[in-house]
């Protein structure tokens, strides 16, 4: 599919979420206390949909997913998707939630792009090898070039 083509269909995509999400059918992952919440995330050809651990939302995402199919032609490829749940979610939920979704679950979410998808409490661990491959760059001078290049 041409990359003008998939970005016109994942915006269609990206507004049903928020519509799902401004009527109280999804309700997404806040960060910070007065922080806007977010419900979805969009890279290249991945899409991270974020909602409350319940059945009623898992329903609901799965009926928002088969509309995206049917109008886009696009096919969620159910063996390369999985859920990560928060850890105070219960077994029994967790078991619900991928059996309407139809998706395993992953306990270990790893990286992505290079980051961390899971941090926790302790963020200056997490990034710690950012910070250092950066300071590495700049000590071997690509930071220089890169600097020069950008102004």
């Amino acid at each position: 599919m041409s990359p003008s083509l998939y970005i016109l269909c994942v915006e269609g995509l990206s507004v049903m979420l928020r519509r799902y999400e401004e009527v109280g059918l999804i309700h997404g992952c806040v960060i910070a206390r007065g922080a806007p919440s977010i419900s979805h995330l969009l890279f290249a050809n991945d899409c991270y949909i974020f909602f409350k651990a319940t059945e009623a939302e898992a329903t609901n995402v799965k009926n928002l997913l088969g509309i995206y199919e049917r109008v886009s032609g696009q096919a969620i490829n159910h063996r390369k998707s999985n859920v990560c749940f928060s850890q105070n979610t219960t077994t029994m939920v967790r078991r619900n939630v991928c059996t309407v979704l139809h998706v395993g679950e992953v306990l270990t979410p790893g990286n992505y792009l290079g980051l961390p998808m899971q941090i926790g409490r302790k963020k200056n661990e997490a990034f710690t090898f950012l910070i250092d491959r950066i300071s590495q760059n700049f000590r071997a001078g690509e930071g220089k070039r890169y600097l020069r290049e950008g102004s």
